[in-house]
């Protein structure tokens, strides 16, 4: 790995007790970055936002970006609550989050009414909930039933196992482990 990509909560001595390298160069993404492999992908950044101080919850300045590569695009929301969401909705007011992949954000918690705006911006046809038995009660059955309404095919990780999509030129296919 020639960069190790954070939302500045990282460090050399967090990187060196991990076993990492510690002349791979850091690279802290904000809104705005772009990142772009030969492929084809186009990765923005959509939050934390650039300069921003660090909120006191991790959860807050989780890395958000969207993929696009040809017609294909997906949502990475990260472990995103209630603020960085209506960071995302007023920062990027066109088309910039429609996505028809979305990772649920924050394993599905529900982050309150922004989640219906959200939504209602992403428009996702597909919604990926990563979770697992946890004592949170994750994902939150009103996400879901949210996630349904907005009209996502709604799938958890927890049931399905680990999710493959495949992107090209004959479209998008879908796989789950399990299920």
């Amino acid at each position: 790995m020639d960069r190790f990509f954070h939302n500045g909560d990282i460090s050399r001595e967090f990187l060196r007790a991990k076993g990492w390298k510690t002349e791979t160069p850091l690279a802290r993404l904000s809104a705005g970055d772009r990142l772009l492999s030969g492929g084809g992908a186009d990765i923005s950044v959509l939050h934390p936002p650039k300069g921003e101080a660090f909120h006191k919850s991790p959860n807050e300045r989780s890395i958000v970006f969207r993929l696009e590569f040809g017609d294909f695009s997906a949502l990475f929301a990260g472990d995103a609550e209630k603020r960085a969401l209506r960071n995302v909705i007023q920062n990027f007011p066109g088309a910039e989050i429609r996505a028809d992949v979305l990772k649920v954000p924050h394993h599905g918690s529900d982050p309150g009414p922004v989640l219906d705006e959200f939504l209602d911006r992403v428009r996702p046809g597909i919604a990926v909930v990563s979770e697992g038995k946890n004592p949170f009660g994750l994902p939150s059955a009103s996400v879901l039933f949210r996630l349904r309404k907005a009209g996502a095919r709604t799938v958890q990780t927890g049931i399905s196992g680990a999710v493959t999509l495949e992107a090209g030129r004959d479209g998008t296919r879908f796989r789950t482990m399990l299920k």
